[in-house]
């Protein structure tokens, strides 16, 4: 007769540390079962566990007993779904199960019934959709929210479950706004962590079916996955999707996968340009390819090169004549902020950088320096902060800054449309980074003025994420034009993009050449501490122990610091691993060798 248990305790626990031993006792022997939620003692407290084993004895002499039974259980397809997560990503069982099973409130919550509306009257084309998975190219927005629309409302007439996602939260207010009057959608973003009691209910209802449209972002795929009968995902190529600023470092678009060959459930990936794993998987795992609009507008790449032969400039010619020549509205895309984009010293080469997100200030008019992505700003120093020396230098170009030239050069009124957009002017200019739907079908030409400057990170993805950018943009917006100027019309990236065939089969050899995902397996693994000296001796140390595993198959990176040198206060001493696709539990028993205190993110949005 069994009497010891294997428990996974809820707690997040260091990685290696899944199940525990426990006593069962007597009374408890005929009622316990895998996944039933028990309450055990654990250190000086008593917490939840879930069952995930049984033994008939314990290599621990001294093992506590379970206090008592819950009358809450999980499924086995839950427990299948925790195992996987926690191998795949190199997490703890009890560090996933926090993020799948929220805590039930110690006080008695109501649970509240969801508001059924009667649906409102819709002509939309229904589908017919008999496959279980599909990869689809998406190049217009409104065709695109149509088809999502229409999904949510066969769910609701069928009584189904389902769940949309999308990349960013503005994003997914624009949808709900516009696409889902009169209907009851329970929305759920990062916030709901934080409000435990929620998030417990939002489960509970959809267990129990008094939920049946859930759109999110990347959080949500840890809802119960079990019920919903449709996944779809918009925008799956967004590096969004990625969890890379916050453990654990997992993907939802690999997630949503794991949850479709579990439960069998209809995922739907929608893309303008999927990822080159994606579409290589797609090809071996019988993914229905279809798509749901062809793109209208081509683009045209005008070649700054020989212009700049007769003097540095950063509008073509044929632009500007372009310009002149307008009769409706444009829109210009510019990828940086403010009036420059840099700011350097010219003695020792310091690079004045967010303290909090390592990523470069932006110079602006108003001579503060600002970080694009948190938007803290500071006044712009007389001195360099690191040797003290005067000669500060502006370098790159920002988006007034291309509104003052412009302006200059046609003598015409030009709008940089920010938090606030503004299309009075017939030029309107963009970063480009969070284009409104509002846009969707307003210009006559669109045009992408400063993109060389994403071109030259040397990264591995950085062709994909360029072609993604810009197919993102077209997307977003409606244009009987659209001009791509480049110093570098030569890149593959400028010369595919108007087919994304040829575009993959370039980027899919180039990837096969260098033995590059998905032909193998990425790693990047890191170190973070106040102490330059420090944080580079401990990424030392753990290189000369990974470079003695005496594989030729494992190709272990030196060292190197972020590109920023510093994220968030703090120096990161980073080491890329590059293995073939082994098994992951042979690919966990190699990571052992890795402290807990390091970070492992396994397929990187990025090796820089």
């Amino acid at each position: 007769m069994q009497k010891i248990a294997k428990i996974i305790p809820y707690k997040k626990m260091p990685r290696g540390m899944d199940v525990f031993d426990y006593l069962i006792p007597d009374e408890l022997i005929s009622k316990l079962e895998v996944g039933q939620i028990v309450n055990i003692p654990f250190k000086k407290s008593v917490i939840k566990g879930v069952v995930y084993d049984f033994a008939e004895k314990s290599e621990f002499k001294y093992i506590k007993a379970i206090d008592s039974l819950s009358d809450e259980k999980i499924s086995s397809k839950l427990i299948e779904f925790i195992e996987w997560f926690s191998k795949y990503y190199y997490q703890s069982f009890g560090s996933v199960l926090k993020l799948v099973l929220p805590e039930k409130p110690k006080r008695k919550i109501e649970i509240k019934e969801t508001d059924k509306r009667i649906l409102p009257e819709l002509n939309y084309k229904k589908l017919d959709l008999n496959e279980r998975k599909y990869l689809m190219f998406s190049n217009d927005l409104e065709k695109e929210s149509q088809f999502i629309q229409s999904m949510i409302y066969e769910a609701l007439k069928n009584d189904r479950q389902i769940l949309v996602l999308f990349p960013q939260v503005y994003k997914l207010n624009e949808f709900v706004q516009k696409y889902c009057s009169g209907i009851d959608v329970t929305v759920v973003t990062s916030e709901l962590r934080t409000k435990k009691n929620l998030s417990w209910q939002i489960h509970k209802n959809i267990k129990d079916k008094r939920i049946n449209v859930v759109v999110g972002t990347r959080s949500a795929v840890f809802l119960p996955f079990e019920n919903f009968d449709q996944i779809v995902v918009s925008d799956s190529e967004n590096e969004d999707y990625k969890s890379w600023d916050q453990n654990p470092r997992f993907s939802s678009i690999k997630v949503v996968q794991k949850m479709q060959s579990i439960v069998n459930n209809q995922l739907f990936l929608l893309a303008a340009s999927p990822s080159v794993e994606l579409t290589h998987l797609a090809k071996d795992d019988d993914y229905k390819v279809v798509s749901i609009e062809q793109e209208q507008a081509l683009a045209s790449v005008y070649d700054l090169k020989t212009e700049r032969q007769t003097g540095f400039t950063y509008f073509s010619e044929r632009l500007i004549d372009r310009l002149k020549k307008l009769n409706e509205k444009a829109l210009l895309v510019v990828n940086k902020k403010g009036l420059y984009s840099f700011l350097i010293c010219g003695d020792c080469n310091h690079q004045s950088n967010c303290p909090d997100c390592g990523l470069s200030h932006t110079v602006t008019s108003d001579n503060k320096l600002i970080c694009q992505k948190c938007n803290k700003s500071q006044n712009l120093p007389l001195r360099c902060p690191k040797c003290n020396g005067s000669n500060l230098k502006t370098l790159g170009i920002g988006i007034d800054q291309v509104k003052n030239l412009l302006e200059k050069e046609l003598k015409e009124k030009v709008i940089v449309c920010d938090d606030e957009f503004n299309l009075d002017a017939k030029i309107v200019l963009v970063t480009g980074q969070k284009i409104p739907a509002s846009f969707y079908k307003k210009f006559e030409l669109l045009a992408f003025v400063y993109i060389d400057s994403l071109m030259h990170l040397a990264d591995l993805y950085s062709n994909q994420k360029l072609y993604s950018y810009i197919k993102a943009v077209k997307k977003r917006v409606s244009a009987d034009d659209v001009v791509i100027q480049t110093a570098f019309p030569d890149n593959v990236v400028f010369q595919t993009i108007n087919s994304y065939s040829d575009f993959y089969k370039q980027e899919i050899a180039l990837r096969k050449s260098f033995s590059y995902p998905p032909f193998t397996r990425l790693i990047k693994i890191f170190y973070q501490h106040h102490d330059e000296n420090i944080c580079k001796q401990e990424a030392q140390n753990l290189y000369k122990e990974l470079s003695n595993l005496n594989r030729d198959d494992i190709i272990v990176s030196e060292p190197y610091l972020h590109y920023t040198k510093m994220v968030r206060q703090r120096f990161r001493s980073q080491i890329t691993i590059k293995l073939p696709k082994l098994a992951i539990d042979e690919e966990n028993q190699l990571l052992k060798i890795v402290p807990d205190y390091w970070v492992i993110d396994k397929d990187p949005i990025d090796l820089l």
